[in-house]
């Protein structure tokens, strides 16, 4: 399986560990490098406490450092557009859309998204 070390993967390994699930030949993390920390000490913690004692192989896989493909826009695939017409489109923006897409917005959106609302229920937590 992928295991990108969020809730969902991180509750699946530990379902499969505990053989609720199908046996897992291996849960694959493909790091991007540039994680925070807390991810690696779970990924260090799923690994030491859940998947070796299972015999679970969590191998780690990388292509580099996103950050060096994520800031050279002529290598990367970014829907077809050059750094040329990527610097063109960042010109345009006026102050207060491009401290948005830095910083994201006052009521606590990211640039990409927004909480949907409150959640449907409280106070959930992973005892059986």
């Amino acid at each position: 399986m992928s295991l990108g070390a969020g809730v969902q993967s991180s509750t699946l390994l530990l379902l499969a560990a505990e053989g609720r699930l199908p046996a897992l030949d291996a849960a694959v993390f493909a790091d991007t490098r540039w994680e925070p920390r807390a991810v690696y000490e779970h990924l260090d913690r799923l690994e030491r406490e859940v998947a070796e004692p299972a015999g679970i192989p969590i191998p780690r896989v990388s292509a580099g450092h996103i950050r060096d493909h994520a800031l050279n826009l002529d290598q990367a695939p970014i829907d077809h557009v050059s750094a040329h017409e990527w610097a063109g489109r960042q010109a345009t923006l006026d102050e207060e859309a491009a401290d948005v897409l830095e910083h994201g917005a006052a009521e606590g959106c990211s640039p990409w998204s927004c909480p949907g609302g409150d959640p449907a229920a409280e106070g959930f937590d992973l005892t059986a």
